[in-house]
This record gives structure tokens, C-alpha cells and sequence, in this order.
């Protein structure tokens, strides 16, 4: 069995289970913000919010979806890191849900409305 990875540590990002996860909704055009710098590491990537100068650590599929983050719908984005995942988890996209709303609490990325 393949261990599972979380797309971000919750201590990285200080995220904690509530018990339920709010989706985002499948139609929400999801982006980079403006004001967020990646560095890639030999394994993950720094995200950098550079109004507060904070560093958030992103491990493999944190990195991923990152990098597939380009302005494309939240069911595409999910859609893009099952294929390229093996053996997806049931849960995913409730686990990237969880993780986009970590980033934008962090103002790392940006969220709107798809037209």
C-alpha cells in the first residue's frame, strides 16, 4: 500500500481538523496571488508571502498543485492532480479543498468567480 501524504504538513501551515471541510466550489477559478513567490527544493517548495515575509514549506503534492495552479477551475484543478497521482484517495478533493484554503488564508493565492 502507498503511504498517503498530506499536500501540506499542519504544522507548516498551521492548519487544524475541524472535523468537517468546507469545499470550495467547483466553479471557483483558483490562482496564484500576486504578492506569493515559489522556490523549488530537491523535494517540495518555499512559498514566500512577500508583504509579510512569511515562508510556508510545501512538500511533493503540495509542490504539485502549485504548479497546477494557473487560473483553472477548482474541478479542473482536482481533476489535474488526480491524473497525475497514483492511486488518488477517495477524499481528495476535500484534502486539496483543505489545502487551497490554507493558502489563501496565507494570501498565497487567490480565488473568484469563474464568468
Amino acid at each position: 500500500m502507498r503511504e498517503r501524504r498530506p499536500a501540506c504538513d499542519s504544522s507548516t501551515f498551521g492548519v487544524r481538523w475541524t472535523g468537517r471541510v468546507e469545499l470550495i466550489a467547483d466553479t471557483a477559478i483558483v490562482q496564484h496571488h500576486k504578492r506569493a513567490e515559489y522556490r523549488g527544493l530537491d523535494e517540495g517548495g518555499v512559498l514566500t508571502q512577500l508583504d509579510t515575509g512569511q515562508y510556508h514549506g510545501l512538500n511533493s503534492v503540495g509542490t504539485l498543485i502549485w504548479s497546477l495552479i494557473d487560473g483553472r477551475t477548482f474541478a479542473e484543478l482536482v481533476e489535474a492532480v488526480r491524473s497525475e497521482i497514483v492511486e488518488p484517495p477517495p477524499q481528495l478533493a476535500e484534502d486539496i479543498s483543505e489545502f487551497i484554503g490554507a493558502l489563501l488564508q496565507r494570501r498565497l493565492i487567490d480565488l473568484s468567480e469563474s464568468s
